[in-house]
C-alpha cells in the first residue's frame, strides 16, 4: 500500500479527510497527521510518506515554506494543497514544486477521489519504472561479474562498468576468493523449491558480508556467488569457513535436500579470480566425502588429494571430455590401466576408495551439466562412499565402477538422442571420428550415405541447431584441448593434428569458442 499523511491546523478537516475517504480502497495507508508547518515538516522527513495533502497557511511554517523544504530534501512526497485561499500567485509557487493539485475548501469529495485516482496510478508508474531500473541495473551488474567469473571481460572495462554500476569496486583492488553456495536435491519435488531457496540465501549471504568486504551475486546456474576480498591471507581461510559456517546456519532448511557451501582458492588478482570460482565449483563435487561437515574449502581438497596423488590421482579432463563425446574405448582403457596400477602397486584400500570416488566425482558433474538425473543412477549420493567401501574388493568395486559409466553413457545418449533422427546421429558419430581429417565435409559423407548434401545439411542444422562446418570446428578445438592439457606436442603441430590446414585460422576459432588463445589455455591448465 501507498503511504499518506494530512497536514492541516482545523481539527476538523483532518478529522473529515480520515472518515470520510475510503483510503483503503485506494490502497492507501494514513501513516500520521500534524497541526503545524514545523510538525508536518518533522513528519515528512521521518516517515517519507508518497503523498502529503497539505494546506497553505499555518501556523510556525506555511503549506509553501514546507513543500519547498522538502523539495529541497529530496523527499519524493507527492502533495495535494487544500486550502481556503483561491489566490493565483499561491497557485503559480506551488506548481513550481510539482504539486498534483491545489483544491479549495470545502471540500469537493468526488474532484478529490478523482485527485487521488490519478496520484495513484502516476505512483504506479513510477514503482514499475524504478523496478524495471533495478532490475535491468542487476541484469548488466550480474553480466559483468559473470564475465568476470568465466575470464570474459579485460580490467579497463571491468573497472568502468564496476564504477558505474557503484559494485565493489574497492573489493576488486585486493586478492580474492570465490564461494559457491548451492542446493543438492533429493527429488523433483524438492527441486521445484530450489530457485527460491536460493533467492533467500542471496539475501542471507548479503546480510552475511558486508559491500565493503564482498559482492553477492547469482552465476548462469543460478548458484549464489560470494567474492570476498582478502585482507590477510595467513588468517583468511579459517575466518572465511567461520563465516561461512555463520551463514550456513541462516540458511533456511530444507526438505529432501541439502545446502552445499565451498570456496576456492585465493586469486592474487580479479585477473585470477576464474581460477578461484573453478576450484570452488569443483570442491561442490567432493560434497559426497564432506559427510557431516556443511563447508568445504579448497585447501580441504587439495590435502586430500595430496595423500594419494602419486598412484591413485584421476585424469579429470580425460574423463569429461571423453564421457561428453562418447569415446567408450578410450574410457575403458583408462579405468583398466587404473585398477591395474593400483594393483600391481599393492595400493591400500583408502587409495582405491578415493580413486573410485574422484571417477563419481566426474561423472556426477557430467550428468549435471547435461541436465540429467544423476538418481536412477547413484540413488542416494551421500551413502556412496559407504557404498564402495562395503565392496570390499578391488574387483568387485572396478566391476560396479564400470557399471556406473556404462549407465552414465547410456542416459547421455538418451538426453544427446532424443530428438535426432538416426541419419544425424551417424553424421555426429562420423565427425567425431574423422574431425582430424582434411577433406571432412557434408559433400564427402553425402557421397557415402547416397544423400543429397544441401537437404543433409538442412537436417543437420534443424536437428542439432548448428551449422556443419561450425560442429566439425568444435569438435576440432575440443580435441586440440585435450592434446594441450595432456601432451607436449608444439601448438602448430596440434592444430594440424586436429584437422586445421591453416594455423592462423585454428588460433582465430580457438579464441572465439574458448575465449583465450592456445598458449594461455594450455598455461591455465598447468596453473
Amino acid at each position: 500500500m501507498y503511504r499518506a499523511c494530512i497536514i492541516d491546523d482545523e481539527p476538523s478537516i483532518r478529522s473529515g479527510m480520515k472518515h470520510i475517504l475510503p483510503w483503503e480502497e485506494y490502497g492507501i495507508e494514513l501513516i500520521g497527521e500534524a497541526a503545524d508547518g514545523a510538525a508536518g515538516y518533522a513528519l515528512l522527513a521521518a516517515e517519507r510518506p508518497d503523498l502529503a495533502i497539505c494546506d497553505i497557511r499555518m501556523p510556525a511554517m506555511d503549506g509553501l515554506e514546507l513543500i519547498r523544504r522538502s523539495h529541497a530534501d529530496g523527499l519524493e512526497t507527492r502533495f495535494v494543497i487544500l486550502s481556503g485561499y483561491d489566490d493565483f500567485q499561491y497557485v503559480k509557487e506551488a506548481l513550481q514544486y510539482n504539486v498534483e493539485n491545489y483544491l479549495l475548501k470545502p471540500m469537493n469529495i468526488e474532484e478529490m477521489e478523482q485527485t487521488i485516482h490519478q496520484i495513484t496510478r502516476k505512483l504506479e508508474s513510477d514503482a514499475s519504472r524504478s523496478r524495471e531500473r533495478t532490475q535491468e541495473r542487476e541484469l548488466i551488474r550480474n553480466n559483468v561479474l559473470n564475465r568476470l567469473l568465466t575470464n570474459h571481460i579485460d580490467g579497463p572495462e571491468l573497472k568502468q562498468k564496476l564504477a558505474f554500476l557503484q559494485t565493489g569496486a574497492n573489493v576488486f583492488d585486493s586478492k580474492l576468493q570465490a564461494a559457491v553456495i548451492d542446493v543438492v536435491a533429493g527429488s523433483t519435488e524438492a527441486r521445484d523449491r530450489i530457485d527460491a531457496a536460493l533467492r533467500a540465501a542471496e539475501e542471507a549471504a548479503c546480510r552475511a558480508f558486508p559491500p565493503d568486504r564482498a559482492v553477492v551475486f547469482p552465476d548462469y546456474a543460478g548458484r549464489i556467488v560470494i567474492v570476498c576480498g582478502v585482507a590477510n591471507e595467513a588468517e583468511h581461510n579459517e575466518r572465511m569457513r567461520e563465516d561461512l559456517l555463520s551463514l550456513y546456519e541462516r540458511l533456511p532448511n530444507l526438505e529432501d535436500a541439502r545446502w552445499v557451501v565451498t570456496a576456492g582458492s585465493v586469486a592474487r588478482s580479479y585477473k585470477q579470480l576464474h581460477v578461484s570460482y573453478g576450484h570452488a565449483l569443483r570442491a561442490q563435487q567432493y560434497r559426497i566425502y564432506s559427510g557431516d561437515t556443511v563447508i568445504l574449502l579448497h585447501e580441504d581438497i587439495v590435502a586430500k588429494q595430496s595423500a594419494f596423488r602419486d598412484y591413485a590421482a584421476v585424469d579429470h579432463l580425460l574423463l569429461e571430455d571423453a564421457l561428453k563425446h562418447g569415446r567408450r574405448e578410450e574410457l575403458r582403457e583408462y579405468i583398466e590401466g587404473s585398477f591395474d596400477r593400483l594393483a600391481r602397486g599393492g595400493a591400500e584400500p583408502e587409495a582405491v576408495y578415493f580413486f573410485a570416488m574422484e571417477v563419481v566425482i566426474s561423472l556426477l558433474r557430467i550428468l549435471r551439466l547435461a541436465g540429467v538425473s544423476q538418481d536412477e543412477i547413484f540413488g542416494d549420493e551421500m551413502q556412496l562412499l559407504r557404498y564402495i567401501r562395503e565392496l570390499e574388493h578391488i574387483d568387485k568395486i572396478r566391476f560396479w565402477l564400470n557399471g556406473k559409466i556404462q549407465s552414465t553413457l547410456r542416459a547421455l545418449d538418451e538426453r544427446n538422442g532424443a530428438n535426432v533422427s538416426k541419419v544425424v546421429k551417424d553424421l555426429l558419430q562420423y565427425i567425431d571420428r574423422h574431425a582430424h581429417e582434411d577433406d571432412v565435409s557434408l559433400k564427402s559423407y553425402s557421397q557415402i550415405i547416397h544423400y543429397n548434401a544441401v537437404y543433409l545439411g538442412r537436417i543437420f542444422r534443424k536437428e542439432t541447431g548448428e551449422v556443419f562446418s561450425d560442429y566439425v570446428n568444435k569438435v576440432r578445438i575440443e580435441k586440440s584441448k585435450t592434446l594441450l592439457r595432456g601432451s607436449s606436442m608444439k601448438i602448430n603441430d596440434i592444430s594440424a593434428a586436429v584437422g586445421f590446414t591453416n594455423r592462423n585460422y585454428y588460433f582465430n576459432i580457438f579464441k572465439k569458442l574458448v575465449g583465450m588463445t592456445p598458449s594461455e589455455y594450455r598455461n591455465r591448465m598447468e596453473l
